[in-house]
């Protein structure tokens, strides 16, 4: 068995008020000999990474809303993807073709696309003022199981994975692999394996972290109860408040604004359906060309904000929905992953975990996935709005400097 897990938890972040799609340069923090992180240096980031990127996060979370589209969803695109991304350097011939597939690449080489992960893991990391983000791998492998080392190299390099070996058959495996992820996501996600049989072969870990807190904070006193109408009858929640300017666009039966932490490069972006359009209507309508003109038309408008506070678990099988994407055959004994051993393998399922709190002070988020690999139009806004959360909305954590989709969710009944 091969599993991958990735965690993440939200942070604060650097300043960018703008929204740029395809990223131009950043100061990526280089590593020096004795392990310190030395000066920062500029490095471009591949646009064709970021595209990819986005048509991954939408397309997954599309995927999987539509299975029970009146439930709570919170994902992390970029832990999803991650963990994907190192099983990906072990898989060849048509198995690599499906899951290169999957995550929306298109011509983007192997080469290419670990070189653009390492860039942007590398620029996601430099976090500003009030953030904190971290992003960690690791590979952990059964004692007896041939693993190609050229396949650790390159984990290794690229998503500077950990890498050690464990007994599968020693109980205790399961608690350092468990610990390990519990650390990297600040204890948000207590663990991901539940046990381990002779069939695993190996475990692949992303861990990332965020904890951001709001560059203009919402504030206790003007946090009230208000109805909420979810699908199953209305609720009272505890709704946050607050006036000023916002970064804010609105279209026939859509509202949206930008809710920054720190510094401002990473936001919270909230879209509320109106005039009758439903959650899932907005959802259906979510594709890389309609995302990409909805982060052009936000402008700076004065107004007022009612947002409820909300904190959520979950728990999601993912082998269904990346089938739907294409790597169907990764789940299959037609499998090949002889660029990762020398043994049949097959990935036999993939577990996707998340926490996430928002309140009066900003937000925390965790993820963590495991995929476990088995022997064998718009309006110009110009006067002040008044937007009220009152009806299940759609928000999207995004890093504006590069545009990768940290985090999304359909928030049915907070």
């Amino acid at each position: 068995m091969l599993s991958a897990i990735a965690c993440t938890a939200p942070a604060s972040r650097s300043a960018n008020p703008s929204n740029v799609t395809q990223p131009d340069r950043f100061l990526v923090a280089q590593p020096s000999i004795d392990g310190r992180i030395s000066r920062p240096v500029s490095k471009p980031i591949n646009p064709k990474l970021i595209a990819a990127q986005t048509r991954f996060s939408l397309n997954l979370f599309s995927t999987v809303h539509k299975k029970d589209p009146k439930k709570n969803l919170f994902i992390s695109p970029i832990s999803i993807s991650q963990a994907i991304a190192m099983i990906y350097n072990g898989a060849a011939a048509e198995t690599q073709t499906a899951i290169g597939s999957a995550l929306a690449l298109e011509d983007l080489t192997l080469d290419d696309f670990n070189s653009a992960n390492e860039d942007l893991r590398n620029a996601i990391e430099y976090p500003g003022k009030d953030i904190q983000l971290s992003i960690a791998n690791s590979i952990w492998t059964n004692q007896d199981t041939p693993i190609s080392p050229d396949f650790i190299r390159r984990n290794q390099k690229f998503y500077n994975a950990k890498v050690e070996s464990l007994d599968f058959n020693n109980k205790r495996s399961i608690g350092i692999i468990n610990n390990w992820v519990k650390r990297n996501t600040q204890g948000k996600i207590e663990g991901i394996v539940d046990q381990l049989s002779e069939a695993d072969r190996l475990i692949l870990v992303n861990a990332t972290y965020f904890k951001g807190e709001w560059s203009s904070p919402f504030t206790l006193d003007q946090t009230t109860p208000q109805d909420f109408s979810a699908p199953d009858g209305k609720k009272t929640v505890p709704m946050m408040a607050k006036r000023g300017p916002f970064r804010y666009f609105e279209m026939e039966g859509l509202q949206a604004v930008a809710l920054p932490y720190g510094d401002r490069r990473l936001n919270l972006y909230v879209f509320l359906p109106k005039n009758g359009q439903t959650l899932d209507t907005a959802i259906q309508t979510l594709t890389p060309k309609t995302w990409t003109q909805w982060m052009s038309e936000f402008r700076t408008v004065p107004g007022y904000l009612q947002l409820p506070r909300f904190k959520m678990e979950s728990k999601l099988e993912l082998q269904n929905p990346l089938s739907e994407l294409g790597m169907g055959i990764a789940f299959s004994n037609k499998a090949n992953f002889s660029s990762l051993s020398t043994r049949p393998v097959h990935i036999d399922q993939v577990i996707h975990k998340t926490f996430v709190e928002v309140n009066e002070s900003g937000t925390t988020a965790a993820a963590a996935t495991a995929i476990g690999i088995r022997s064998t139009s718009v309006e110009a806004v110009k006067t002040p709005f008044d937007m009220k959360v009152n009806q299940p909305f759609l928000c999207v954590l995004r890093d504006d400097k590069t545009g990768a989709i940290l985090f999304m969710g359909a928030i049915n009944n907070p």
